[in-house]
């Protein structure tokens, strides 16, 4: 703790100051109230290519137009009125294949410029934040 003086002072004290920084940890329960919107994350199959199945077919699929590959992944996260395991994004033409079922996701195939991209539903446990503490030092080495 850093020496008190009863007015302020140009001479600098030699302790550093005490700082907090957040810790992120897993928890073994939730912290968060369940919702009813699933949790998922979007991850780009690779090699870079256009969506197979395991019989090398396009699978099903709708195609739609939109503006950028981000708003291909907005459609597919928040659209309700079909199924969307994941989607394909064609840069040149902006389409936007919404895939239907999970099978259509098993390897890349056709040209490198189109990106497939699977919904993955998460089930892993929710983080919470923490506040970390300091301990005393001790004589005898801790693991």
């Amino acid at each position: 703790m850093a020496p008190t003086t009863a007015s302020p002072t140009t001479v600098p004290t030699t302790e550093a100051p005490v700082t907090w920084s957040p810790t992120y940890m897993p928890t073994s329960h939730p912290t968060q109230t369940p919702t009813s919107t699933p949790l998922f994350e979007f991850v780009a199959l690779v090699p870079r290519g256009c969506c197979r199945t395991s019989g090398a077919s396009e699978g099903s699929y709708t195609d739609l137009v939109v503006a950028s590959q981000a708003a291909c992944e907005e459609v597919c996260a928040s659209n309700s009125s079909f199924s969307c395991a994941g989607y394909e994004w064609h840069p040149w033409d902006n389409v936007c294949e919404i895939h239907e079922s999970a099978g259509n996701f098993h390897h890349t195939g056709g040209t490198s410029q189109c990106q497939c991209v699977q919904k993955i539903t998460i089930t892993s446990a929710p983080t919470e934040l923490i506040e970390t503490t300091s301990r005393a030092p001790t004589s005898v080495p801790t693991t």
